[in-house]
Parts: structure tokens; C-alpha cells; sequence
């Protein structure tokens, strides 16, 4: 919509890819990444300071997951990758302490690495409710939207890790349901000359664990 068009603006040093490319904006992804090589290459850290976004919206953990050389896991166990991720997220507070972060539950894999998937999001719902920012963080449930359907593999999948134009469709409607049921969009100061984002609630990862 217009409102969207004009109000939200997305940052980011790479460019969009898929269907967040009508945004004509920008991103912080990086592919085929894990989450050690996002901290220790990509700088998420300096990306926030330099771009100062409100939200930031997560998807990581496929990769570390789904990486295999000779029958081992290239990701060193679940434990790490997700504290890595617990590491990557402290950064992004000590970098931009008043952000909020949505992270989601990472979509499902048609190969062996599905059960990974299935550990890692349990996992890191966990790591994100005790983690020392848990109040302004939130969770999207990515993997189920998907697995609502019984047909997900061929209905959402390009391939075995990737979605599909419908796929990615599934997973904005996931993510724009947790923040909606999580964020005040755009609430003007008193001055009414700088509009924020804010969350609904004290305590927003409670609630969001249960937002598909």
C-alpha cells in the first residue's frame, strides 16, 4: 500500500532479492552464510550503526544447519550456532540498544537436515527467551506457516532449502503477523516530528512464541 510505500523505509547495504524487491531498497542478508561467517566477515554491528533501523528481521540458521563436508556438520553442533546467534544479537543491542528484533523460526528442508532445523528452533526460542534483551525481542514462526500445509515441499520450495515465490509469500505473512501482534507501527513523538517503533508490551518474546 501507499502508507507502506511511504512510511517504512528498508536499509541495508546489499540490494533486495525476491519478491522484498518492490521495496527497491536494501538489505543485510548474506548468502550461503552461517551465522559465525555474519559475525566475522559482515559486520552487523557496523551495518546498524551506520543504517540506525528500528526493526530488524532475522532468518538465520539454514545454512548452519544444512552444511555437511565428508558427513560432518561444518556448523560445529546446534549449542554453537546458536550462540552464535545469541552473539550476533548482543552486538546488535550494544550497537542500537532502543531496536527491536523479530527472529524467526527458521522454514523447514525436504532433506535429512529437516530434524536439525526442527532441534535448532526449539533451541533458539529458548536462547531467545533467556536472552539478556528478551524484552525487545520477538519471535515469527516461519517453519510452521510452512508446515500448515501438508504439501509445503512442492507448494513453497524452489529446491530443498529455498522458497519459492509462494514461499516467501507464506513467510512475509508469518513475519507481519508476529509484528503486528507484537509492535506499535510509527507512533509519533510529543513533538509529533519523528515517528518510532515500539513494542505493544513489556515483554514481547512470550507472546510471540505462539505468533504464526
Amino acid at each position: 500500500s501507499r502508507w507502506y510505500r511511504s512510511n517504512i523505509r528498508w536499509v541495508g547495504e546489499n540490494p533486495a532479492v525476491g519478491l522484498s524487491s518492490w521495496a527497491g531498497t536494501k538489505m543485510c542478508g548474506a548468502s550461503g552464510q552461517r551465522v559465525d561467517e555474519i559475525i566475522s566477515t559482515y559486520d552487523p554491528g557496523g551495518q546498524v550503526l551506520r543504517q540506525q533501523p528500528n526493526l530488524a528481521i532475522i532468518h538465520l540458521g539454514t545454512n548452519d544447519m544444512t552444511q555437511f563436508t565428508s558427513g560432518t556438520w561444518v556448523g560445529g553442533s546446534i549449542a554453537l550456532s546458536i550462540s552464535n546467534l545469541s552473539t550476533l544479537l548482543t552486538t546488535i543491542f550494544a550497537n542500537k540498544p532502543d531496536i527491536l528484533v523479530c527472529v524467526c523460526k527458521i522454514i523447514p528442508n525436504q532433506g535429512a537436515s529437516d530434524s536439525n532445523i526442527t532441534s535448532w528452533n526449539a533451541a533458539m526460542e529458548t536462547m531467545v527467551l533467556a536472552h539478556a534483551n528478551a524484552s525487545r525481542i520477538f519471535i515469527a514462526d516461519c517453519n510452521t506457516a510452512f508446515k500448515n500445509d501438508a504439501t509445503w515441499a512442492t507448494d513453497y520450495m524452489s529446491d530443498n532449502t529455498h522458497p519459492n515465490d509462494a514461499g516467501e509469500a507464506v513467510m512475509a505473512t508469518a513475519i507481519l503477523s508476529a509484528i503486528q501482534a507484537n509492535i506499535t507501527l510509527m507512533t509519533r513523538n510529543a513533538a509529533q516530528t519523528r515517528r518510532t517503533i515500539v513494542p505493544k508490551v513489556s515483554a514481547l518474546s512470550y507472546t510471540a512464541s505462539t505468533a504464526t
